[in-house]
């Protein structure tokens, strides 16, 4: 059976890989928020960007009945520009969530296979600025996966232009190629 901490550690390799940036146990805002006003996702995704606003937010249930008693979920989508189940593969189905939740599958092989996509939502300003004042506040001690997130994208750019280069070069040649072929083929028919 798959434990939380392996979820965690399945998804923030997977945004890591993105060129994301992950947190585990986000709180909605402040600790002395009145009860019942504070919540506290078990995983955010955001992705580093300046154009597409993209925070995805994680409810990670490891057993039916744990899944079956709690619906607190609906706290959390307003905080968020998309929200999914993350479980153990198919111990939830599709038809058990609203449709605009999505789900994603923890395998056997510690790899995640997304079920449904999450549909994007806009979240609640003053809720969401919450949130984002406690990640600044409290969570960004360390720029280390900041800084490792911008290397990578760095990198995937680099690469990506690299890969442009290659394909335009090798295009080139082949103009050439056929250039040169047509050339050679209308003048060696006029002679």
């Amino acid at each position: 059976m798959a434990t939380e901490s392996e979820i965690i550690r399945a998804l923030f390799a997977s945004h890591r890989e993105r060129g994301d940036l992950f947190f585990a146990h986000v709180k909605t805002g402040a600790s002395w928020v009145r009860k019942g006003h504070l919540h506290i996702l078990d995983g955010l995704g955001v992705k580093v960007s300046w154009s597409n606003l993209a925070f995805h937010g994680y409810e990670i249930k490891i057993s039916r009945s744990d899944f079956k008693r709690d619906n607190k979920y609906q706290n959390y989508l307003p905080y968020c520009t998309a929200f999914s189940f993350v479980c153990p593969d198919k111990m939830i189905k599709k038809d058990e969530i609203p449709d605009n939740v999505g789900l994603i599958y923890y395998r056997a092989d510690c790899s995640l296979r997304t079920a449904r996509k999450a549909k994007e939502t806009q979240p609640d300003t003053e809720l969401f600025n919450s949130m984002l004042r406690y990640l600044v506040y409290y969570r960004t001690g360390s720029n280390r996966q900041q800084i490792e997130a911008a290397k990578r994208q760095v990198e995937r750019e680099r690469s990506l232009r690299s890969k442009a280069e290659g394909d335009a070069d090798y295009l080139r040649k082949t103009l050439y190629s056929l250039q040169d072929e047509y050339y050679s083929l209308k003048h060696g028919k006029e002679a």
